[in-house]
């Protein structure tokens, strides 16, 4: 089937065309004045582009596009990729592998600097606070109806910031008013901010005045300052009016008036200094500034005709990124006459949002029908307001928007100017955008297996049977985490591994206690006993000895001593009935029996019983027999108890009774 394009002709003149076939069961694309094959599906389903015999499942002479990691080839080779694959398996070895850092230092590097959790929220009635993935944002708008919007927040962690602060935009002039210069912008970015009370300042827009005496014109007012951390964004300086009265100057400077008397519009910066501004301080110092942004105000433009006919586009105020347009003198109109100049994009909330754009200069059209389009000034991206445009009656100007810093737009004039006014500035912004100064990320490798498997890590020197020991840790199928430890045999064995922690100041050796454990602590583990300590050691609590063996020896010499000062108290080994006064001297404990009622079938004594636990003890024993009675009348005194003293005496497990 052919399918063409134009009339049928003879030779190829004025005839496209495409070929469809189906050959032997091949579907087939040809070109059908060249028979060039665009495109063919085989019977076996191999599909080919610009061959009609394609041998792989998808085959393309020219080079194959695929939107993944891989690479395409040209002159009708295979696709190439990084990884190798041979049967099974997919390796790369000519270098290292990244995840989560894109200089990796080893075969396999994994990194993550991303923090685990949110800083603390600040919280600031009449604030918008937002989060940004682990990053926290607070915007400060004005409010109210002062110089500025006042707030005060704490912190109460250490943290890393970045700051977007905007002064308040300058208004509009009144009566062919130049447009409202924006509020300064400064932008800073990860500087630090300690725990403490922090004084946070919003400028207000510039208020635009309105006329009340025929052909009476007033300069627009400037906008409020905006402050923090010792960084101040100066206020938009306000528009001129009629007849050359330039603007103001400011944080960016106001447009110059309309008329025929040409005048600069304000300077940009503060106190009418170009380019000086205020920033810096103990927590920004001005090293950390990115940008601090404001300019000039514009001219007005202004055309002769017939003597005194006139028309005139006051100058548009100075913009974050551009100054105001106006051309002086210049009879040649263009579309940027009297625009406020442009501000600038930051997406600092997260979202892209354009600060700091000039106001639009005012119109009047004079003895003129009408001003070549535009007729007055656009207000600057970034909230500036537009000028008004003179038709057959004075307007006023367009407030700049609130929260941006953009300048009002100048007014126009027609007639009487009586109730017109500049637009007002947009009010200023501090917007804060912060996260944990220590960031307490965690690179993650996850071992996984089934509930019924093992996971294990290993950690191998050399291949087969070496000479060297290698070790893993296994998450066992009891919940256990375990080191192995592998010999020469390749056999690896729950009996027989070390564990050590190494730092400047300690070394921690662990053996498993199935083979009789050790630690030493400061040093290495000795062979015959459980606990070493080379260094000192402190025992704030009580030290418990269970063994009925306990020896307290001082080995040392040379004037060495020891010295126990709260002693230790030996796990007793012994049960008393009926109970027995029991006290400690140093490291042993002593129990004393008295005669305290007859017990029955002892003939005047008290009888005690002893049951000694397992392990038995070694003590000292001193019996004293009760002395005998006096005689009456004259008589002789009573005999002495008998006493015996028995060292070292050795009881083993088992029940004993004591007679007093």
């Amino acid at each position: 089937m052919d399918i063409l394009q134009g009339l049928i002709a003879t030779g190829n003149t004025n005839r496209l065309g495409w070929r469809i076939v189906n050959n032997n069961g091949a579907f087939g694309v040809f070109n059908n004045r060249t028979s060039n094959v665009l495109f063919s599906i085989l019977n076996n389903g191999a599909i080919g582009t610009g061959s009609s015999t394609p041998a792989d499942f998808i085959n393309s002479y020219s080079n194959l596009n695929i939107i993944t990691n891989y690479t395409g080839g040209s002159s009708g080779t295979t696709i190439s990729s990084q990884w190798t694959t041979s049967g099974t398996k997919i390796y790369y070895n000519t270098s290292n592998v990244g995840i989560g850092t894109t200089d990796p230092v080893a075969p396999l590097h994994i990194y993550s600097d991303t923090p685990l959790t949110l800083p603390t929220e600040i919280i600031v009635a009449g604030t918008i606070p937002t989060t940004i993935g682990t990053d926290r944002c607070i915007q400060f708008p004005y409010s109210g109806t002062a110089v500025t919007k006042d707030y005060t927040f704490t912190t109460t962690e250490n943290l890393i910031c970045d700051i977007l602060i905007v002064g308040g935009g300058g208004a509009g002039g009144t009566v062919m008013g130049g447009g409202g210069g924006c509020g300064s912008i400064i932008y800073a970015s990860s500087f630090n901010v300690g725990i403490g009370t922090y004084t946070i300042n919003v400028g207000r827009g510039g208020i635009g005045a309105t006329a009340i005496t025929s052909g009476t014109g007033i300069v627009g007012g400037s906008g409020g300052n905006s402050s923090a951390f010792g960084a101040t964004a100066i206020g938009g300086g306000g528009g001129g009016w009629y007849n050359g009265n330039g603007g103001v100057a400011g944080g960016s400077g106001g447009g110059c008036g309309g008329g025929a008397n040409q005048a600069a519009g304000g300077v940009g910066g503060s106190n009418g200094l170009a380019g000086s501004k205020t920033i810096g301080g103990t927590i920004i110092p001005s090293a950390i500034f990115e940008e601090y942004l404001c300019n000039d105000g514009g001219f007005p433009v202004y055309y002769q005709v017939a003597g005194n006919s006139y028309s005139t586009i006051a100058g548009g105020g100075g913009g974050a990124s551009a100054v105001g347009g106006g051309t002086p003198n210049n009879g040649t109109k263009t579309s940027a006459n009297g625009d406020g100049g442009a501000g600038k994009i930051y997406n600092i909330t997260g979202t892209a949002i354009t600060y700091g754009g000039g106001g639009g200069g005012g119109s009047h059209r004079g003895a003129l029908a009408s001003i070549p389009t535009p007729s007055s000034g656009a207000g600057g991206s970034g909230g500036g307001g537009n000028g008004a445009n003179d038709t057959s009656v004075a307007k006023s100007g367009d407030n700049g928007i609130d929260g941006t810093g953009g300048g009002g737009g100048g007014s126009s004039y027609n007639g009487s100017p009586v109730g017109i006014k500049g637009g007002n500035g947009g009010s200023g912004i501090v917007i804060i955008r912060y996260r944990k100064a220590t960031s307490n990320s965690s690179a993650r490798l996850l071992l996984d297996t089934t509930t019924t498997g093992t996971a294990i890590a290993e950690f191998r020197r050399g291949t087969g049977a070496d000479m060297q020991n290698d070790y893993r840790f296994i998450n066992d199928t009891d919940g256990t985490i375990k080191l192995q430890f592998e010999n020469s045999t390749q056999a690896f064995s729950n009996l027989s591994a070390n564990l050590a922690w190494f730092s400047p100041n300690e070394t921690i050796i662990y053996k498993n206690t199935s083979m009789n454990g050790r630690v030493g602590i400061g040093t290495t583990y000795n062979a015959t006993r459980s606990l070493d300590v080379l260094g000192n050691a402190n025992i704030s609590g009580t030290l418990n000895i269970s063994s009925s063996n306990a020896i307290i020896t001082n080995s040392l010499t040379n004037n060495t001593s020891l010295t126990i000062q709260n002693g230790f108290v030996v796990s007793a080994p012994i049960t008393i009935s009926p109970s027995a006064t029991t006290g400690t001297v140093g490291a042993y404990t002593y129990h004393v029996f008295t005669y305290t009622t007859d017990t029955a079938g002892t003939g005047g004594q008290t009888r005690y019983t002893i049951n000694v636990l397992a392990g038995g003890f070694t003590c000292d024993v001193l019996m004293v027999g009760g002395g005998g009675q006096g005689g009456c009348t004259d008589a002789g005194g009573g005999g002495a108890g008998g006493l015996v003293f028995i060292p070292n005496k050795s009881f083993t497990s088992g029940t004993y009774t004591f007679n007093v």
